[in-house]
This record gives C-alpha cells, structure tokens and sequence, in this order.
C-alpha cells in the first residue's frame, strides 16, 4: 500500500470540500429586483401581456417570484386591475395563503370591473398551459373553507371558465 503525500491528501481534502459546497449551495438564482425589470420593462404598454407571462413565469416554475413580482407591480401602478387581483388570489389559494386568498377576492368583488371577462382572460392562460385540472381542484377546495357568498361567487366563476376553455382544448 502506497502512503500518499501531503500535497495529495490536501487535494483530495479541497476536491471532496469543493464537492460538498456545490450540493449545499442553492440550486436557485438570488432575487434581484432588476430581474424583474429586464423580464417585464417598465414602459410596456400591454399591462395584459405583463399580467400572462407573469402567470406562466409562476405555472411554469421558470421564475415564480419574477411573475409575482411582476403581476403585483401591475396592481401598484392600478390597484382596480382585477385581472391581477384575481391572479394573484388565485396563487395564494394554490398555495394556502387563504387569508392572502381572502383579501384579493374581496377586493375583486369591489371591483365595478367585469368579473366574467376577467375570470375568462386567465382560465383561457391556464388551459392552455395545462393547468386548468390542477387550479379548479385546488380552487374548489378553497371554496369548501370559504363563508363568503360575494368570494364563492367569485371562485365558482373561475371554476366554470377552467372547465369551459379546458373542454375546448
């Protein structure tokens, strides 16, 4: 058996250290806040667009906080959006922010805005992408904890329109 030196044991020691700090370190890249600003510039004028590809940065697991980031900057700028608002409920939903949930649907259910038109705009986003399935199921379990009728209401309106578009896929 042959006795290694000090210089190899010390690189294998720094190649099994180098290893071991690659698996521990965050497989994700840092939020930066410019990230969000290159992904969806300020000037755009289409806020509706700004609002989808947030949607399907969250779907699609690419950059979820980017897209939240993005459809909440749509809300600072108009706060009556509702197709933000209800995005945004619905995210909190999925992921069992029922009081976030709470919040963004009584604020729609506020809104002097069309509802309908609105809940048809991201069921045909979620279709398309191949999640209408997941978000009625899991918005139809929200509404089982839900108490108020303006909010249900809200709920249901989304759930009618995933099956809708979804059947027309």
């Amino acid at each position: 058996m042959k006795i290694l030196s000090k210089g190899q044991i010390f690189a294998i020691i720094g190649a099994v250290a180098l290893f071991c700090l690659t698996l521990a370190l965050p497989k994700t890249v840092p939020f930066q806040a410019k990230a969000v600003e290159n992904l969806f510039p300020e000037g755009e004028q289409d806020v509706e667009m700004q609002i989808k590809n947030g949607i399907l940065s969250v779907l699609n697991d690419e950059t979820p906080m980017q897209g939240i980031m993005a459809i909440r900057g749509v809300l600072e700028k108009d706060t009556e959006n509702l197709k933000a608002r209800l995005a945004l409920g619905v995210f909190s939903a999925i992921s069992g922010q029922s009081d976030n949930a709470l919040k963004h649907f009584q604020l729609a259910g506020k809104s002097k805005s069309d509802v309908d038109a609105a809940a048809k705009f991201l069921a045909e986003i979620y279709a398309k992408d191949g999640k209408s399935s997941m978000i009625a199921g899991q918005l139809s379990q929200y509404i089982t904890k839900g108490d108020d009728p303006k909010v249900i209401d809200i709920v249901e309106k989304i759930i009618n329109k995933l099956k809708t578009f979804k059947n027309k896929l």
